[in-house]
């Protein structure tokens, strides 16, 4: 099986980039799965989701410290519907397509979305922006797990 994200992206990104593990863009994660399915028909699961939520403005929230040990700083987003719909549609999709979801106890209504910071980079407290791209991140392209790839992607132009 192979791993992949669903995120809302911050900072901008484009279909095919490869990022290292490590330098992630600002995004926020609507969930993490694994699946058999070749990302093309993982974006067919996941188009009309990513597609009725892309333009909905979102706004961060305050600071708090994920992680077990209380150690991974991010910003959390500030409730809406929308986004929340997103999340419990695309996990449900996902699910009903045979993926399995990594974390489901972060899941439907214990779902906390959230910035991470990122080698100092961050979003503050009262930021707003447009989720404008929504996109699948593949965790390991190739059997390499030392980068990460958008194979596809949806956008509000």
């Amino acid at each position: 099986m192979a791993t992949f994200v669903a995120a809302a992206f911050i900072d901008p990104v484009h279909r095919g980039m490869i990022f290292s593990r490590g330098a992630w863009p600002l995004h926020i994660t609507l969930t993490h799965f694994s699946s058999e399915l070749p990302p093309g028909r993982l974006a067919e699961i996941l188009g009309q989701p990513a597609r009725a939520a892309l333009g909905t403005e979102l706004r961060i929230g305050k600071d708090d410290m994920f992680g077990s040990r209380r150690t991974v700083p991010v910003s959390l987003v500030e409730h809406s519907d929308v986004l929340q719909r997103l999340h419990e549609d695309t996990v449900r999709a996902l699910s009903e397509n045979g993926a399995a979801i990594t974390s489901p106890h972060f899941s439907g209504e214990n779902y906390r979305p959230h910035v991470t910071v990122t080698d100092g980079r961050r979003v503050n407290r009262g930021d707003a922006f447009r989720m404008n791209q929504i996109g699948l991140v593949e965790m390991r392209p190739d059997g390499d797990a030392t980068i990460r790839r958008i194979p596809e992607l949806w956008e509000d132009k």
